[in-house]
């Protein structure tokens, strides 16, 4: 069976996410998480808790600087930026509020056509809705 997890959160800042993955490996599941790598730093932290561990870890959406154009990441960033504004002064949600490419990551985990997901974090929150709409089985990890 194939579990896939997401998160906009690097592994090395979301220990609940890693928990969940070494979980699901020790009762024999395939593995892959999904997330949105923002920091060479923090990637390289990320593969260095996956070490030794057969799970598949790769990016829905990569904005390291170098690994993605000035131009396409300043979009990205703006984007998010205007609609968080939107949101703060007019009241106007949109899904580009919470992270920089929701339909993106939607498209990327649909692509993966796992058994189940686990959608950790807002953005996945909001795909994790999605999928569920799509016939999909998802869990939701809320932290209160």
């Amino acid at each position: 069976m194939k579990i896939c997890l997401i998160s906009d959160l690097h592994l090395s800042i979301n220990p609940r996410l890693c928990k969940e993955a070494f979980f699901y490996e020790r009762e024999g599941f395939k593995v892959v998480i999904l997330v949105m790598w923002q920091s060479e730093d923090l990637l390289q932290r990320d593969m260095v808790i996956l070490g030794g561990h057969n799970i598949i870890c790769r990016p829905y959406l990569d904005i390291i600087p170098g690994h993605i154009s000035s131009l396409a990441r300043n979009l990205l960033r703006l984007r998010k930026r205007f609609a968080a504004e939107l949101q703060k002064w007019l009241g106007l949600g949109t899904k580009w509020a919470i992270s920089h490419a929701p339909e993106k990551m939607f498209k990327t985990v649909l692509d993966e056509d796992a058994e189940l997901y686990s959608a950790h974090a807002e953005c996945a929150f909001y795909v994790g809705r999605d999928l569920v709409k799509s016939g999909k089985k998802v869990i939701f990890d809320f932290e209160v």
